[in-house]
């Protein structure tokens, strides 16, 4: 089933990263945001198992990530493990699934070639391409290490 044929819902950049930080907060328990973001228990917490998988799907090296919201199941294409950047932000990406479209999708297949930077812009991937940029560097944590490396600058 194509997303691209359904009605989704506009969330601005405020709301996404919103939504991020309240989620944040709730995980921490309303303390305060701590680096670096633990995209792996955070999977957990919402009651995901976190699988790595190279078969199937993923020989197709477009595809990085697949939530399975029935099954509870989030699965990361392997031949991206080494690359701990992509790899944190792929889960971050596939939290993003969960929070704003489970309502929508019960399978979502990540391909990047659709996303923010993608050739292909799907909003379903946009949205999770900027919640996972907001998960994982809150506003907070960069203006905080902004002003304080700008601080330092001017002593």
């Amino acid at each position: 089933m194509s997303f691209k044929n359904k009605n989704i819902a506009y969330l601005n950049n405020h709301d996404i990263e919103e939504k991020s930080i309240d989620f944040i907060n709730e995980y921490y328990m309303n303390t305060d945001i701590k680096a670096p973001i633990d995209v792996f228990n955070m999977v957990e917490y919402l009651g995901y198992d976190l699988d790595f998988n190279k078969e199937g799907i993923f020989n197709n090296s477009d595809i990085l990530g697949a939530t399975y919201n029935n099954e509870k199941i989030v699965q990361i294409n392997e031949k991206i493990v080494n690359q701990k950047g992509r790899m944190h932000f792929t889960i971050a990406h596939e939290i993003g699934h969960i929070l704003l479209h489970s309502d929508y999708e019960n399978n979502v297949f990540c391909r990047k070639n659709e996303g923010q930077f993608g050739i292909k812009k799907n909003q379903l991937e946009v949205q999770a391409d900027k919640f996972a940029a907001f998960l994982m560097m809150p506003s907070v944590l960069i203006n905080n290490a902004f002003y304080e490396c700008y601080n330092k600058a001017q002593i």
